[in-house]
């Protein structure tokens, strides 16, 4: 049973709380032969007053076969009070967050075949969609679950003949949390009503994954652009039928390394804002923000404290998002301005409410609608530099010049250019 399927030349982290499950799945990869490259965190989630010493047992045991463990702690209810999530969402939230922050190939969670069938029946309760009742997979990008395929009741009897010592946690027995509640009160009773509920529920979610992998690959994000802290998808990837549209979100999500806390309405408020105005935009689990980009919706990590403001100088300046050139060398294109048109008064900055540009060649305009003709994306407009004397701008860097500033044969000659930072 110790002999599962893992890849000996691969470095793995081992979730250990010091419950039944973990102690076993523990003392498999001790007993694991080849040997095998591991070591274990343990997290004091602070939640009991036991969490502690729990925590010392996994440390002892470790330290009593030479295994390097980790002991970290973490304050949920703070975390819960700061954020306004349940107990077992911040639990969950900075356990993996700490998981996360150690250099490992895969972290092992212990993860057994009845908590499969209580997820899967917890996400079919609560709407979550196909995604959700697929269950867990023994493989899930860095996540490895080494025990996905045994019942509580072997874990249990793995315990018992190989002597393998335990905690006891007795929050598991409190009905006050939604898993504890489907595990004590809702499984018993499917399994009165069919003693295979636990295997059948899991067989679904086995069925279904077929279906999702066949989809996922009709799916393709090919044509989706890929950059540093966001993803374009166009339009036409978005206007197709729904079990295919939501799965190209579904597989930009997780290319962009987001696999969970997205529901079915995040999906269907991506793919509305295909149909909806240039600049339209939502709010996303984790930081991130869906915008209309004219020819399809970009998703990007939220954007926050980029305005500045600064004296207007020549020479190369340092902007929070890229490098901005004022003086003589020019390239195919700088934009070029008459530097003795520029006002005393005029600043570097990012764009304000009120702001006007009368555009080369005349016409004067919002400069927001100015921005929208250029089919300048919502999401970059409010970091796009500016000089500018008061509300009236005189450059839009990196796009064009107001007719104010424009030269002629008498003008003195200055180049402007705006390289950006990493999108």
């Amino acid at each position: 049973m110790n002999n599962f399927d893992v890849d000996v030349d691969k470095k793995y982290l081992l979730a250990v709380s010091g419950g039944a499950d973990s102690m076993a799945m523990l003392d498999m990869f001790y007993k694991h032969s080849p040997k095998l490259r591991f070591f274990v965190v343990t997290v004091d989630h602070q939640l009991r007053n036991e969490s502690s010493s729990d925590c010392q047992f996994v440390a002892r045991w470790c330290g009593e076969r030479g295994i390097d463990c980790h002991v970290v702690t973490v304050d949920v209810k703070g975390y819960c009070e700061e954020h306004g999530v349940s107990v077992e969402t911040g639990a969950r939230i900075l356990r993996h967050n700490a998981l996360k922050q150690f250099d490992c190939d895969y972290i092992c969670l212990a993860h057994n075949k009845d908590d499969n069938a209580e997820s899967i029946l917890m996400h079919i309760v609560r709407g979550s969609g196909v995604k959700g009742a697929l269950g867990m997979q023994p493989y899930s990008g860095r996540y490895f679950r080494p025990l996905i395929n045994m019942s509580k009741d072997e874990v249990l009897t793995y315990c018992r003949l190989n002597n393998v010592r335990f905690v006891v946690d007795e929050t598991n027995n409190s009905v006050d949390y939604t898993r504890n509640f489907v595990r004590h009160n809702i499984m018993p009773l499917l399994r009165q009503v069919n003693s295979a509920a636990t295997d059948n529920i899991v067989q679904f979610g086995a069925n279904l994954s077929a279906d999702q992998q066949f989809l996922l690959d009709v799916a393709s994000i090919d044509d989706v652009v890929f950059g540093n802290g966001y993803a374009f998808i166009p339009s036409r990837l978005l206007k197709q039928h729904p079990a295919i549209a939501y799965r190209v979100v579904d597989n930009t999500l997780q290319n962009m390394g987001y696999c969970c806390d997205f529901r079915r309405c995040h999906y269907n408020d991506i793919v509305a804002l295909a149909d909806k105005q240039s600049g339209s935009r939502v709010d996303l689990p984790h930081g991130l923000v869906a915008y209309n980009d004219y020819n399809g919706v970009t998703l990007s990590i939220r954007q926050e404290g980029c305005n500045y403001s600064m004296p207007f100088q020549t020479g190369t300046i340092q902007l929070p998002n890229g490098t901005l050139y004022i003086g003589s060398e020019h390239t195919e294109d700088s934009l070029r301005v008459d530097i003795d048109k520029i006002p005393t008064d005029a600043v570097i900055r990012t764009p304000m409410e009120g702001d006007t540009f009368t555009k080369f060649g005349g016409g004067t305009k919002p400069l927001n609608r100015y921005l929208t003709d250029k089919k300048i994306p919502a999401r970059l407009r409010s970091s796009i530099p500016l000089i500018a004397s008061g509300n009236n701008v005189l450059v839009v860097c990196g796009v064009e010049i107001s007719q104010s500033v424009k030269t002629d044969e008498q003008s003195k000659i200055y180049y402007i250019n705006f390289t950006k930072g990493e999108d």
